[in-house]
C-alpha cells in the first residue's frame, strides 16, 4: 500500500484502512491530532491500520470504479469541504478545515518507480 495518511505514511504492508469520524469539538486547539488518532484507533482495535480522519459522515462516502484494459481501479472517498474557498481568497485564523480522504484499490501490484 502507498499511503499519505497521518499514520503509516509511505509504502506499507497492511491489512486494514480505517476512517475515524470526528467533530470539531473532538479536536480542540492544542490537541495533538496524531496522538489522538493513534489512541482512538488502538482503542477500536485498529492500531495496525492506515488511519484516516474526517469530519464527514462516513456513511455518505462516494465509490467509483474504472477499467483500463485489464487493470481495474476502485476508489472510496470521503469529502468534507464545508470550508470551500476560492483560490487566492484570504483565510481567517478561525477558518474551518476540510478533508478529502481517498482509498484506491488497483488490481495490479504497486512498485517504487525510479525517475530518470
Amino acid at each position: 500500500m502507498l499511503s499519505w495518511a497521518m499514520t503509516r505514511p509511505g509504502f506499507q504492508l497492511c491489512r486494514q484502512v480505517a476512517w475515524l469520524e470526528v467533530r470539531n469539538a473532538d479536536l480542540p486547539p492544542g490537541l495533538d491530532p496524531f496522538a489522538f488518532l493513534e489512541t482512538r484507533m488502538a482503542a477500536a482495535g485498529h492500531a495496525d491500520a492506515v488511519a484516516l480522519m474526517t469530519s464527514r459522515d462516513v456513511t455518505h462516502h462516494h465509490l467509483g470504479h474504472a477499467l483500463a484494459g485489464d487493470v481495474a481501479a476502485t476508489c472510496l472517498a470521503t469529502v468534507g469541504l464545508s470550508n470551500a474557498e476560492c483560490v487566492g481568497a484570504p483565510r481567517g485564523a478561525t477558518a474551518a478545515l476540510g478533508t478529502i480522504n481517498l482509498l484506491v484499490h488497483i488490481s495490479c501490484a504497486l512498485s517504487e518507480c525510479v525517475g530518470r
